[in-house]
């Protein structure tokens, strides 16, 4: 494998909680997953979102390469439904005490909720989180990491959730150790996301490029700005590494 292209699924395969999967764009992603692994690029799922979400993901697009889950908490291996933890087993006790300081905060159980499915960290979602812009959410996000900073986790955003993660737990880290389980010798990377919580994993990538949704930090990250937005963008960007046969 001479290139690997790692995607976030949250505002770059589909746009949000609410609306419908543009199944179409979907379609023509998976027919360039396919193409690029004709080239040698690999194409992979680096997400916030539980196993079983990145999973449904990966069968859509036909992803075989190990998935990372959970914020970098999680390697899922779709091939041998394998599930490896990159976080040591201690962690349990600090996310259990933070999810019932957090569960105490007013309006839990009505604007704010914890997503189910999570194993290794927590995020929050709910209509407060949902409605919410990236200058909204970004500074809900703030809040609430100042309100527990008493609290060995740290906290970022994607479209859809607030990602709360062990110290030290990210998309690069769990990046890290996807290279490290698949790749032998220098691959270029290539990294596709769009908000706060693709920073650190973008980051590492020898090139970025997004969709025009991503925030404006991200895009300031980035070699290329899709003129598409979500799936659409992930689409054009993955054509556009195509037309110019990567490496």
């Amino acid at each position: 494998m001479k290139a690997l292209v790692i995607c976030d699924i949250d505002g770059c395969l589909n746009s949000g909680k609410a609306p419908a999967l543009n199944l179409e764009a979907l379609a023509s992603i998976r027919i360039a997953v396919s193409q690029l692994h004709q080239r040698d690029i690999g194409f992979t799922l680096c997400t916030g979102r539980p196993q079983p979400y990145a999973e449904a993901f990966a069968a859509l697009l036909d992803v075989r390469l190990p998935l990372v889950c959970e914020n970098g908490g999680l390697l899922y291996e779709r091939t041998t439904d394998t599930t490896t933890a990159l976080v040591s087993a201690d962690t349990a006790t600090g996310l259990d005490s933070l999810k019932r300081d957090l569960g105490r905060l007013p309006g839990f159980g009505s604007e704010l909720f914890f997503e189910p499915g999570k194993v290794v960290s927590a995020s929050i979602t709910g209509p407060k989180v949902v409605n919410a812009d990236h200058a909204a959410l970004s500074a809900l996000t703030k809040e609430l990491a100042g309100q527990f900073a008493d609290h060995p986790f740290q906290w970022t955003h994607s479209t859809t959730a607030i990602d709360i993660t062990p110290k030290g737990t990210d998309k690069a880290s769990g990046v890290k150790a996807l290279l490290q389980r698949i790749a032998s010798g220098e691959v270029l990377t290539i990294g596709i996301g769009d908000t706060a919580g693709d920073i650190l994993f973008l980051k590492q990538c020898n090139r970025v490029l997004v969709p025009f949704n991503a925030s404006s930090t991200v895009q300031h990250l980035a070699d290329y700005v899709s003129e598409d937005a979500f799936a659409l963008g992930t689409l054009d960007i993955l054509e556009t590494l195509l037309d110019e046969c990567v490496g």
